[in-house]
């Protein structure tokens, strides 16, 4: 009923209205780390190309081993790895290598990589909004992106091999008119 009703997680400044209840998100289908939790398992095999060429969904337990943020992602991505992280740097170091290859297969393939920065909201010790900044986007934030496409492409082809009615993300063509509008305006740059 609470997905149904918002949809989407909300994230404020110092809070986050979850889509869940709290007694799922922050608990039963949070991962936290050393706790076994229940899975609906993607298994995906990509070849060096980036590449799906196979993938399989099954029922099964996860254990994290660590709550990594996007910043010791990118610490140990860039070679200072934090000691409490280094148990779980070989898998976040195969994480980098094939997000790098499924976004070079992007690039190939004409996707736009548009780097639009987050603006971040700073709140006085009232919760009062005083400031404004950039939001720093770094590779571990792409990596994380490059794996749930990857996750979502293999879904959305089960689900077409399997004729299971589903709502899809779909990016119509570009008009004619508005590409030559784009054309254009970036001639200027």
């Amino acid at each position: 009923v609470d997905a149904y009703e918002r949809g989407t997680s909300t994230y404020f400044p110092n809070y986050v209205v979850p889509m869940l209840p709290e007694e799922l998100s922050n608990e039963l289908c949070s991962l936290k780390p050393n706790v076994i939790r229940l899975a609906l398992v993607a298994e995906m095999k990509v070849d060096f190309n980036g590449e799906l060429i196979s993938s399989e969904f099954y029922e099964g337990f996860i254990k994290s081993h660590a709550r990594v943020t996007y910043g010791e992602a990118q610490e140990i991505i860039d070679g200072t790895v934090p000691p409490k992280l280094q148990h779980v740097k070989d898998e976040i170091l195969k994480a980098n290598d094939l997000a790098k290859l499924l976004l070079a297969k992007r690039t190939r393939e004409g996707s736009i990589q548009l780097e639009i920065p987050e603006t971040q909201v700073v709140l006085n010790d009232l919760g009062e909004p005083v400031d404004l900044i950039r939001g720093e986007r770094i590779f571990a934030h792409k990596l994380i992106e490059e794996l749930m496409l990857l996750a979502n492409v293999a879904v959305a082809r089960f689900f077409k091999e399997h004729e299971i009615a589903a709502l899809y993300r779909i990016h119509e063509p570009p008009r004619a008119e508005s590409m030559t509008m784009l054309n254009k305006y970036l001639v200027a740059f």
